[in-house]
């Protein structure tokens, strides 16, 4: 960085042909553009941003950014540098750039087997948790409205008892699979635990979140198994009330959902709160 902010490359070294698919003549000399042109818009500002404080602080350079190959494919490249103050006031970084794809999408790939249930592929219990805490956070914050549906498979165990354990997984993989389907992008979905799921709607009252759930439920009774032809659910379905916390709507939910059992299955119960928190 010369004194009056201009920028300039003194010395590539040829690793970088490998590394971005670039020739030397393209990235050497005055013209650098084709060069920083690569960094994704997304991540160019951390780029200068870390740029511009090692300049005032003369603090050494640690950052990470995507890059566009010259194939197309997008990397990732860790940055580390150390800045030197030259004789004319300008400052001059020395240091590597090292391509780090393979380890982000290890990272990507543990980050997501944490959120994810293993089976069904869908958000499990402990980020469903942290999810629903956000969105009712959220809720309460703008005044909006926010539903939870509960819903558990009926007769589940005489599944597994009479086709299998396989033939009991691949009914809740379709099940998952079918009412993600049917849902919105806003819309959250995850596995409670077993045969029970969770379904939050932001932005929805009781009255529309029981028409969501209905239309699940007769989703999966028409669903036709190739091995054992049907099956049903049933559905639970509450409103986030004013005041309330997390545990006391995932009990009226949870009792919602007992309901709709006692009455016979394959149906909707929605509990209504008049009392608000409890």
């Amino acid at each position: 960085m010369a004194p009056d902010g201009s920028r300039s490359f003194p010395y590539l070294s040829e690793g970088l042909v490998k590394l971005g698919s670039l020739s030397i003549d393209t990235m050497a000399g005055a013209e650098v553009v084709p060069l920083m042109s690569r960094i994704l818009p997304e991540d160019a500002d951390l780029v200068e941003a870390q740029t511009r404080r090692s300049a005032a602080t003369m603090e050494n350079v640690h950052v990470e950014f995507r890059f566009r190959h010259g194939d197309g494919s997008i990397r990732w490249i860790e940055c580390r540098s150390t800045p030197k103050q030259e004789p004319d006031g300008g400052i001059l970084w020395t240091g590597i750039l090292l391509d780090i794809t393979q380890r982000k999408r290890a990272e990507e790939r543990v980050q997501a087997m944490a959120i994810t249930d293993g089976l069904t592929g869908i958000t499990n219990r402990q980020e469903f948790s942290r999810l629903l805490d956000r969105e009712m956070e959220r809720a309460s914050r703008y005044a909006s409205l926010l539903s939870l549906i509960m819903y558990d498979l009926d007769h589940f165990k005489r599944i597994n008892d009479r086709f299998g354990h396989n033939t009991g997984d691949d009914v809740l993989k379709t099940v998952a699979g079918l009412v993600g389907d049917s849902l919105r992008d806003a819309d959250l979905h995850g596995r409670w635990g077993g045969e029970e799921f969770m379904v939050l709607l932001p932005h929805t009252g009781l009255e529309a979140a029981s028409r969501v759930a209905e239309k699940l439920r007769q989703t999966i009774a028409n669903h036709r198994f190739e091995t054992l032809g049907s099956v049903t659910a049933s559905f639970g379905v509450v409103e986030l009330a004013g005041g309330e916390n997390s545990r006391s709507l995932a009990q009226r939910v949870d009792e919602a959902l007992y309901r709709a059992k006692e009455l016979g299955r394959n149906r909707v119960e929605a509990r209504a709160s008049h009392q608000g928190a409890q």
